[in-house]
Parts: structure tokens; sequence; C-alpha cells
């Protein structure tokens, strides 16, 4: 694939992660009309986003570890969604070339701490 189609593509993902969050956060908090209450609500709304989302990808990937290995591991839905939310914003965000090293490497270590908790979860319980 052409590298200046990549870059497009990506461009258009990442107007797209912009736009569902401005029209699923912003557009709500916009209507209101108590002006002094606006920011905290809008950041009320926006934190409450970031976290529904991350607890979806969290259940998810859980689920899939639950019926990889059996084990239940309800204690890392929230660990898991966060870092799954930031890996999908690294790769929407992949066209940012200084910084998308250090953010790789941040993320690697993310799921590398992961799966280590998660393999001494299934030791300790084999061992139980």
């Amino acid at each position: 694939m052409n590298p200046s189609r990549n870059k497009l593509m990506y461009s258009y993902l990442g107007i797209a992660v912009v736009l569902v969050i401005v029209f699923g956060v912003v557009s709500p908090v916009m209507a209101q009309n108590d002006a002094e209450n606006e920011k905290q609500n809008l950041l009320d709304k926006i934190l409450s986003y970031i976290d529904t989302i991350a607890k979806a990808i969290g259940g998810f990937l859980v689920f899939v570890i639950n019926e990889i290995t059996g084990i239940k591991l309800s204690n890392l839905v929230m660990p898991l969604g966060y870092l799954g939310e930031i890996t999908v914003i690294l790769l929407a965000l992949e066209l940012v070339e200084g910084a998308r090293k250090v953010l790789w490497f941040l993320i690697l270590a993310g799921w590398a701490l992961i799966t280590i908790r998660i393999v001494m979860e299934i030791l300790q319980t084999k061992s139980a």
C-alpha cells in the first residue's frame, strides 16, 4: 500500500475519532443553559465517556482472557480497559513521528506488565 495513502487513511481515522468525541460529549453539554456549571459538566462528561469506553474495552479483553484461560480476572477490567483505550488512541495518532517511539515503548511496557500479572494469576490459581 502506498505510504501517502496510509497517511490519508490515518488522517481520516483521526478525524472520525475527534468527531465521535465532539458529537458524543460536547453537544449534550453545550445545550445546557447554566454557564457556571458548564465547564464542570463538560469535564464530568468527558471523564465519564473515557471511563465508559475503558470499561467496555476492559470487559471485552477480560472476557477473551477468561475464555482462553478459564480464570476470572475481573479485577483487571479497568487496567486492561485504559491500556486498550490508550492503544487505540496511539493507533489513531500513528502519524505523530516524534512521540510515536516513546508511546509505543510505554504501551509495550504496559502490556508486558499486564501479561506478567495474568501469568501470575494463572500460576497462583493452579497452585492453590
